[in-house]
Order: C-alpha cells, then sequence, then structure tokens
C-alpha cells in the first residue's frame, strides 16, 4: 500500500494505491488529533508515505514517523520542478506523491530522528538568543554613541567598558539613563537564559559519540559541536566527502560549456546553520592549527582573505566527514589532545545543572505572565 498526503494547516488531501497504482481511495481530512488517530488505526504500519516537506508536513511526518509508519518526506523544490501542471490542486499532488514514490522517482529529503529534532530545536533557540544579544549591543551602542561615549572595546560588556558606561552614565539624561539601565538588565537576563539553554545542551550531547569526535577539533566546543552534528545526521547518508561538501553549501557553482569551466560564488544550497558553525570555526582553527594556518595565509596571499576563509570552510568539511566516517579524531589530535579533554570536562560539568523543565514549571510561567499582564494592562 502506497499513500500520498497534501498536508495543509487545517486539512489534508489523501490518496490511497495499491502495489499496481490503482487509487484504492481518496478522500480529504481535517487536520485534529481524533483524525489522525482514525488514520493510524486504519493503515497498516508497512505501508509506504510519502508527505511533501512543509511546516505541516514534517508534523505529519514526524508525528506518523514517531508512531512506526515509514515515511518518505519529499524535497519541495524538487516537487516544483516536476509538478509543472496547469491543473495543480490538493488532490492531483496527493495523487502525484503516491505515484512518484512507487515508481522510485520521489526526490526525498532528510527526515531526521528525534534526538536529531531536539537538538536541532535548542541549537535554533540558542542562535537566537544570540541574535538577540548582537542586537542589544547594538542598541547600547547607539544610545552611547548619541550621548559622546565611544566604547572601542570589542566587548562593549566586558569588565573596562562596564566601568567606563557606569561613569560615563551620571551625565545622561533621564530617559536615557532609564533605557540604559532597562537593557542592561535585559542583557543579565539574556546570559542567565543562554546559560541554562547551554546546560541542557551539555545534557543531550555529553553520551553522543559523534559530538566528541568533533569536539577534538580546536575552535569546536560541544556548542559548534552540537550545530555540526544536528545538521548532518547520520553521516553515511552521504556516500563520500564530495557529496559531503555539497550538502554544506561551501562548494562553488560551476557553468559548463563544451570544454571550458568557470566557477562562481559558493552554491549556499545546504543548511545555513551548518555553514555558520563550519565557518565561525575556521577562525579559531587558523589560529592554533599550524597546518591550518599554513594552508590558509598561503591561500590569503593568492586569493584574499574571504575567499580564503571559505576555502579553509571547505576543507574543513571534507575532514569532518572524514572524521565521522572512519570515526577518528581530529588529525592533529595529538597536539590538542589536552584541550579536547577540558571541553569534555566542561560539558560533563555543565550537562550536571541541567534542568528538566516540567509542566509545573509550565503552570508556574504562565502564571505569571497572565499577573504581568493583568496588571500592565492599560485603560483606555
Amino acid at each position: 500500500m502506497i499513500i500520498g498526503i497534501d498536508a495543509h494547516k487545517l486539512s489534508e488531501s489523501i490518496c490511497v494505491t495499491d502495489g499496481d497504482g490503482n487509487i484504492v481511495e481518496e478522500y480529504k481530512m481535517n487536520n485534529t488529533e481524533e483524525n489522525w488517530n482514525s488514520f493510524m488505526e486504519k493503515y497498516p504500519k508497512d505501508a509506504e508515505i510519502a508527505v511533501e516537506s512543509s511546516t505541516t508536513g514534517k508534523y505529519v511526518a514526524i508525528l506518523l514517523r514517531d508512531n512506526g509508519f515509514r515515511i518518505h518526506l519529499a524535497n519541495p523544490k524538487a516537487l516544483r520542478i516536476i509538478f509543472r501542471s496547469t491543473k495543480k490542486t490538493d488532490r492531483n499532488d496527493a495523487r502525484n506523491l503516491a505515484k512518484l514514490l512507487r515508481m522510485g522517482e520521489l526526490p526525498e529529503s532528510y527526515l531526521p530522528t528525534k534526538e536529531i529534532d531536539d537538538l536541532r530545536t535548542m541549537i535554533r533557540y540558542r542562535r537566537s538568543l544570540g541574535e538577540d544579544m548582537t542586537a542589544l549591543k547594538n542598541r547600547v551602542h547607539a544610545l552611547l554613541a548619541r550621548n559622546g561615549i565611544i566604547i572601542t572595546a570589542s566587548d562593549i560588556f566586558g569588565k573596562h567598558s562596564l566601568e567606563k558606561i557606569l561613569d560615563q552614565s551620571r551625565s545622561l539624561a533621564e530617559s536615557d539613563k532609564f533605557v540604559l539601565g532597562d537593557m542592561m538588565g535585559q542583557y543579565s537576563n539574556l546570559v542567565e537564559r543562554i546559560g541554562k539553554v547551554q546546560d541542557q545542551m551539555a545534557s543531550m550531547g555529553r553520551d553522543i559519540a559523534e559530538v566528541k569526535i568533533l569536539m577534538s577539533v580546536p575552535g569546536i566546543d560541544y556548542y559548534t559541536a552540537l550545530g555540526i552534528y544536528s545538521e548532518i545526521g547520520d553521516i553515511t547518508r552521504f556516500p563520500d566527502a564530495d557529496h559531503f561538501s555539497s550538502y554544506t553549501g561551501l562548494v562553488p557553482r560551476i557553468d559548463q560549456s563544451g570544454s571550458v569551466e568557470s566557477y562562481g560564488k559558493i552554491t549556499k544550497m545546504g543548511p545555513s546553520v551548518l555553514r555558520f558553525f563550519i565557518v565561525n570555526s575556521i577562525h579559531t582553527l587558523i589560529k592554533l592549527s599550524p597546518m591550518f594556518r599554513k594552508s590558509y595565509m598561503k591561500l590569503k596571499k593568492r586569493i584574499g582573505k574571504n575567499r580564503s576563509l571559505i576555502a579553509m570552510a571547505r576543507k574543513l568539511a571534507v575532514i569532518i566527514y572524514n572524521m565521522l566516517a572512519k570515526n577518528q579524531a581530529f588529525i592533529e589530535e595529538k597536539k590538542f589532545e589536552s584541550l579536547r579533554e577540558k571541553k569534555l570536562k566542561n560539558m560533563e560539568r555543565r550537562s550536571k545543572k541541567a534542568h528538566e523543565f516540567t509542566h509545573e514549571d509550565m503552570e508556574r510561567v504562565i502564571g505569571n505572565i497572565a499577573m504581568i499582564s493583568k496588571s500592565t494592562k492599560l485603560l483606555s
């Protein structure tokens, strides 16, 4: 049995076919818990199910996967090329999904395991907090600059910078002083929240072998290692290092005509989160690793700083693939063995501070919000 599901926010179009492609039944179903329970009771677990990757599609795929069904998540970009039709309806989309799956021509996206899903949730949230912190620093910079206070240090919230801000704040207008104080409070709160998230991530990553292997690379701590691992998942889904490099989006575009080949900018086709972590790691790696520093300096003279960093990131991607595929540590492992041990001990230490967020915690937080909302409501 092969089933195609065109998933939408409120409803799903479902097409059920037999092994020969004959339509057994077609229907539309509202997206409710009751209907999904009925669906899962109705069909056997060995049914092959195709779902297009979208916000709702991923929810459907994960729901069915976690309940034992055999799920195929379709790549929406490739489907747009295939589904070139003047009669594009939800019913036809469900039919086409079932047809492509039966013929073995369904362009599939990777459907991560629940462990990877959980890690991605934490990594994306941690990144969003980092972006909030950067935005907050920029707002503080702007307020200070507007009052003629210039902080030249790289970290505006470093010890010496904070001393200067405290001293100079005496001359600020009351409104600016209030806003600055509030932003400082926000920063303190963000630091605390980021600490809790990283404790939780340390707890999630301390028993993952791939994370420990990645941490053998100087410049890759447990946060970065978890970020890279969560975007890769099972390394065996890539047949070789070239396919993995293409997945990272760090390879150049190639325009070929006859015997002439020209190379452009990198494709950026893969997940941006993976690219972010790999490129970010290079800045530390070229400072600590003699091998990488030597390669980088040679490239920098020839093609410039930015292109050299990308080239080194691509080299790191190949090394990461080989490390994970062969279950081996970084090629300069001996030089950085003590650094790796420190990172592993730090991850273990922070994992012990992780706090499970219970339903009682949620009740307390929501109760506090309700009280605050009531007390701050404006009358009109």
